[in-house]
Protein backbone atom coordinates (compact mmCIF):
# COMPACT_ATOMS: atom_id res chain seq x y z
CA UNK A 1 0.00 0.00 0.00
CA UNK A 2 1.59 2.86 -1.04
CA UNK A 3 1.74 6.27 1.31
CA UNK A 4 0.64 3.99 4.42
CA UNK A 5 2.69 5.93 6.18
CA UNK A 6 0.84 9.18 5.86
CA UNK A 7 -2.36 7.94 6.29
CA UNK A 8 -1.82 7.14 10.01
CA UNK A 9 -3.25 9.86 11.69
CA UNK A 10 -6.35 8.63 10.46
CA UNK A 11 -6.24 5.20 12.01
CA UNK A 12 -5.19 6.50 15.01
CA UNK A 13 -8.63 9.06 15.52
CA UNK A 14 -10.29 5.95 14.29
CA UNK A 15 -8.76 3.61 16.83
CA UNK A 16 -10.36 6.46 19.57
CA UNK A 17 -14.10 4.85 18.50
CA UNK A 18 -12.89 1.31 18.46
CA UNK A 19 -14.37 0.18 22.18
CA UNK A 20 -18.06 1.72 21.19
CA UNK A 21 -17.57 -0.12 17.51
CA UNK A 22 -16.66 -3.56 18.87
CA UNK A 23 -19.23 -3.09 21.23
CA UNK A 24 -21.92 -2.96 18.26
CA UNK A 25 -19.75 -5.81 16.83
CA UNK A 26 -20.48 -8.05 19.85
CA UNK A 27 -24.19 -7.34 19.55
CA UNK A 28 -24.25 -8.40 16.29
CA UNK A 29 -22.20 -11.60 17.29
CA UNK A 30 -25.01 -12.18 19.68
CA UNK A 31 -28.00 -11.57 17.75
CA UNK A 32 -26.29 -14.21 15.27
CA UNK A 33 -25.49 -16.59 17.94
CA UNK A 34 -21.90 -16.20 17.38
CA UNK A 35 -19.58 -17.55 20.15
CA UNK A 36 -16.24 -16.56 21.16
CA UNK A 37 -15.38 -20.36 19.46
CA UNK A 38 -16.01 -18.98 15.98
CA UNK A 39 -12.94 -17.76 14.51
CA UNK A 40 -13.10 -14.30 12.67
CA UNK A 41 -11.04 -13.08 10.09
CA UNK A 42 -10.61 -9.16 10.22
CA UNK A 43 -10.12 -8.43 6.30
CA UNK A 44 -8.64 -4.77 5.74
CA UNK A 45 -7.62 -4.67 9.24
CA UNK A 46 -5.22 -1.79 9.29
CA UNK A 47 -3.51 -1.56 12.63
CA UNK A 48 -5.94 -3.90 13.89
CA UNK A 49 -8.05 -1.85 16.53
CA UNK A 50 -11.40 -4.07 15.80
CA UNK A 51 -9.11 -7.61 15.79
CA UNK A 52 -7.17 -6.68 19.09
CA UNK A 53 -10.50 -5.81 20.86
CA UNK A 54 -12.04 -9.34 19.86
CA UNK A 55 -9.06 -10.98 20.59
CA UNK A 56 -9.75 -9.45 24.34
CA UNK A 57 -12.99 -11.16 24.27
CA UNK A 58 -11.91 -14.42 23.73
CA UNK A 59 -12.03 -14.62 20.18
CA UNK A 60 -9.61 -16.40 17.35
CA UNK A 61 -9.26 -13.26 15.03
CA UNK A 62 -6.64 -13.11 12.04
CA UNK A 63 -6.15 -9.84 11.00
CA UNK A 64 -5.43 -9.11 6.94
CA UNK A 65 -4.21 -6.41 5.57
CA UNK A 66 -1.87 -5.00 2.65
CA UNK A 67 0.20 -3.03 4.38
CA UNK A 68 3.50 -4.13 5.63
CA UNK A 69 3.38 -0.84 7.84
CA UNK A 70 -0.02 -0.84 9.25
CA UNK A 71 0.49 -4.89 10.04
CA UNK A 72 3.99 -3.83 11.83
CA UNK A 73 2.48 -1.58 13.97
CA UNK A 74 -0.76 -4.18 14.55
CA UNK A 75 1.51 -6.83 15.38
CA UNK A 76 3.09 -3.96 18.31
CA UNK A 77 0.17 -2.85 19.88
CA UNK A 78 -1.33 -6.64 19.69
CA UNK A 79 1.98 -6.81 22.59
CA UNK A 80 1.23 -4.37 24.32
CA UNK A 81 -2.58 -5.18 25.16
CA UNK A 82 -3.16 -8.40 25.30
CA UNK A 83 -0.34 -10.18 26.96
CA UNK A 84 -0.83 -13.19 27.43
CA UNK A 85 -3.73 -13.62 24.74
CA UNK A 86 -1.92 -12.53 22.23
CA UNK A 87 -1.61 -16.16 21.02
CA UNK A 88 -5.53 -15.83 19.92
CA UNK A 89 -4.18 -13.38 17.30
CA UNK A 90 -2.25 -13.32 14.28
CA UNK A 91 -1.98 -11.19 11.71
CA UNK A 92 -1.09 -11.68 7.96
CA UNK A 93 -0.20 -9.48 4.97
CA UNK A 94 -1.79 -9.94 1.72
CA UNK A 95 -3.57 -8.81 -1.67
CA UNK A 96 -7.02 -7.86 0.00
CA UNK A 97 -8.98 -9.45 -2.96
CA UNK A 98 -7.34 -12.36 -2.46
CA UNK A 99 -6.87 -13.52 0.91
CA UNK A 100 -7.07 -17.11 -0.10
CA UNK A 101 -4.11 -17.38 -1.30
CA UNK A 102 -2.29 -16.61 1.52
CA UNK A 103 -4.44 -18.43 4.33
CA UNK A 104 -5.63 -21.35 2.92
CA UNK A 105 -1.67 -22.85 2.19
CA UNK A 106 -1.42 -22.31 5.60
CA UNK A 107 -4.48 -23.86 6.60
CA UNK A 108 -6.63 -20.56 8.08
CA UNK A 109 -10.01 -21.45 6.87
CA UNK A 110 -13.31 -22.51 8.10
CA UNK A 111 -13.78 -18.83 9.44
CA UNK A 112 -16.77 -18.16 11.22
CA UNK A 113 -17.28 -14.62 10.51
CA UNK A 114 -15.23 -13.05 7.73
CA UNK A 115 -15.53 -8.66 8.53
CA UNK A 116 -14.46 -5.90 6.62
CA UNK A 117 -15.10 -2.32 8.55
CA UNK A 118 -14.14 1.33 7.59
CA UNK A 119 -14.68 1.26 3.82
CA UNK A 120 -12.45 -1.48 2.60
CA UNK A 121 -13.99 -1.95 -1.22
CA UNK A 122 -14.72 0.20 -4.02
CA UNK A 123 -11.07 0.89 -4.98
CA UNK A 124 -10.34 -0.71 -7.95
CA UNK A 125 -13.32 -2.33 -10.08
CA UNK A 126 -16.42 -4.07 -9.34
CA UNK A 127 -14.96 -6.75 -11.52
CA UNK A 128 -12.45 -6.90 -8.14
CA UNK A 129 -15.21 -6.59 -5.95
CA UNK A 130 -16.94 -9.67 -6.91
CA UNK A 131 -14.13 -11.95 -7.29
CA UNK A 132 -13.26 -10.66 -3.91
CA UNK A 133 -16.69 -11.64 -2.67
CA UNK A 134 -16.38 -14.94 -4.12
CA UNK A 135 -13.06 -15.86 -3.27
CA UNK A 136 -13.64 -15.40 0.44
CA UNK A 137 -15.94 -18.23 0.30
CA UNK A 138 -13.24 -20.42 -0.22
CA UNK A 139 -12.21 -19.51 2.99
CA UNK A 140 -15.61 -19.64 5.06
CA UNK A 141 -17.43 -22.20 7.04
CA UNK A 142 -20.71 -23.83 5.79
CA UNK A 143 -22.23 -21.51 8.03
CA UNK A 144 -19.70 -18.53 7.99
CA UNK A 145 -21.39 -14.84 8.09
CA UNK A 146 -20.09 -11.99 6.16
CA UNK A 147 -20.12 -8.20 7.95
CA UNK A 148 -19.46 -5.14 5.64
CA UNK A 149 -19.33 -1.49 6.87
CA UNK A 150 -19.56 0.46 3.62
CA UNK A 151 -20.47 4.34 2.99
CA UNK A 152 -23.97 4.36 1.30
CA UNK A 153 -24.13 5.65 -1.97
CA UNK A 154 -27.62 6.98 -2.00
CA UNK A 155 -26.26 8.76 1.48
CA UNK A 156 -23.77 10.28 -0.27
CA UNK A 157 -25.21 11.85 -3.30
CA UNK A 158 -27.92 13.15 -0.86
CA UNK A 159 -25.16 15.11 0.83
CA UNK A 160 -22.84 15.29 -1.94
CA UNK A 161 -19.88 17.87 -0.95
CA UNK A 162 -17.51 19.28 -3.43
CA UNK A 163 -14.98 20.32 -1.47
CA UNK A 164 -13.48 18.72 1.77
CA UNK A 165 -10.75 19.13 4.21
CA UNK A 166 -9.92 16.71 7.40
CA UNK A 167 -7.09 17.74 10.10
CA UNK A 168 -5.79 14.83 11.73
CA UNK A 169 -3.00 16.71 14.15
CA UNK A 170 -0.32 17.17 11.73
CA UNK A 171 -1.86 15.64 8.86
CA UNK A 172 -4.74 17.82 6.59
CA UNK A 173 -6.34 16.06 3.36
CA UNK A 174 -7.98 18.39 1.41
CA UNK A 175 -10.16 16.32 -1.47
CA UNK A 176 -12.42 17.84 -4.65
CA UNK A 177 -15.09 15.36 -5.93
CA UNK A 178 -16.85 15.08 -8.35
CA UNK A 179 -19.44 12.17 -9.72
CA UNK A 180 -19.21 10.58 -12.99
CA UNK A 181 -23.08 9.30 -13.65
CA UNK A 182 -21.92 7.75 -16.75
CA UNK A 183 -19.16 5.24 -14.93
CA UNK A 184 -21.10 5.69 -11.56
CA UNK A 185 -17.87 6.50 -9.48
CA UNK A 186 -16.97 9.14 -7.65
CA UNK A 187 -13.46 11.05 -8.60
CA UNK A 188 -11.53 12.62 -6.07
CA UNK A 189 -8.04 15.01 -6.88
CA UNK A 190 -6.79 14.22 -3.29
CA UNK A 191 -4.15 16.82 -1.68
CA UNK A 192 -2.26 16.27 1.48
CA UNK A 193 -0.22 18.21 4.10
CA UNK A 194 2.11 17.91 6.43
CA UNK A 195 3.66 19.72 9.15
CA UNK A 196 6.22 19.57 11.71
CA UNK A 197 4.90 19.85 15.67
CA UNK A 198 6.57 23.19 16.19
CA UNK A 199 5.89 24.40 12.10
CA UNK A 200 2.87 26.52 11.51
CA UNK A 201 3.01 25.98 8.30
CA UNK A 202 1.45 22.90 6.03
CA UNK A 203 3.94 20.92 3.39
CA UNK A 204 2.46 19.73 0.48
CA UNK A 205 3.59 15.96 0.40
CA UNK A 206 1.10 14.21 -1.98
CA UNK A 207 -1.16 15.54 -4.71
CA UNK A 208 -2.91 12.37 -6.73
CA UNK A 209 -6.45 12.12 -8.49
CA UNK A 210 -8.54 8.79 -6.73
CA UNK A 211 -11.72 7.37 -7.63
CA UNK A 212 -14.24 5.37 -5.39
CA UNK A 213 -17.07 3.17 -6.13
CA UNK A 214 -19.51 3.35 -3.58
CA UNK A 215 -22.96 0.76 -3.72
CA UNK A 216 -26.22 1.90 -2.56
CA UNK A 217 -27.81 -1.10 -0.23
CA UNK A 218 -29.32 -2.65 -2.97
CA UNK A 219 -26.17 -2.56 -5.20
CA UNK A 220 -24.68 -4.31 -2.51
CA UNK A 221 -27.16 -6.63 -2.06
CA UNK A 222 -26.76 -8.16 -5.82
CA UNK A 223 -22.66 -7.66 -6.15
CA UNK A 224 -22.64 -10.12 -2.58
CA UNK A 225 -25.63 -12.66 -4.39
CA UNK A 226 -23.58 -13.28 -7.53
CA UNK A 227 -20.35 -13.92 -5.44
CA UNK A 228 -23.07 -16.48 -3.54
CA UNK A 229 -23.61 -14.79 -0.21
CA UNK A 230 -27.31 -14.60 0.87
CA UNK A 231 -28.44 -11.09 2.36
CA UNK A 232 -29.99 -11.35 6.04
CA UNK A 233 -30.10 -7.45 7.22
CA UNK A 234 -28.29 -3.88 7.41
CA UNK A 235 -28.16 -2.09 10.12
CA UNK A 236 -27.94 1.52 10.38
CA UNK A 237 -24.49 2.06 11.85
CA UNK A 238 -22.10 -0.27 13.90
CA UNK A 239 -22.76 2.29 16.77
CA UNK A 240 -26.72 2.78 16.15
CA UNK A 241 -28.22 -0.71 15.07
CA UNK A 242 -31.38 0.19 13.89
CA UNK A 243 -32.66 -0.47 10.42
CA UNK A 244 -30.49 0.71 7.55
CA UNK A 245 -32.03 3.40 5.10
CA UNK A 246 -31.54 5.28 2.27
CA UNK A 247 -30.61 8.25 4.80
CA UNK A 248 -27.75 5.57 6.60
CA UNK A 249 -24.01 6.92 5.86
CA UNK A 250 -22.34 3.99 7.07
CA UNK A 251 -24.36 1.13 7.30
CA UNK A 252 -23.82 -2.39 8.13
CA UNK A 253 -24.79 -5.08 6.06
CA UNK A 254 -24.90 -9.06 7.30
CA UNK A 255 -24.79 -12.17 4.74
CA UNK A 256 -23.99 -15.34 4.91
CA UNK A 257 -23.46 -18.70 2.89
CA UNK A 258 -25.77 -19.60 0.11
Amino acid sequence: MGHAELFLPILEEESRHASAEVSGLLRVLRDLKVDNKSSILDLSCGIGRHSIQLSRKGYRVIGYDPSKYYIRIARQNAELELANKKNKLVFYIGEPGRPDLKLLPINEKQFGVIMSMFQSIGYISRAYDLCMFKNLLKISSNQCFLILETENRDWRLRNFEENKRYDYGTLRIVENWQFDPKNNIFKNKMKVYTKGKNNAHWKLVLDIPTYMILYSLDELKEITRKAGWKYLRSYHSIRSLNPASIRSKMPVSVFTVK
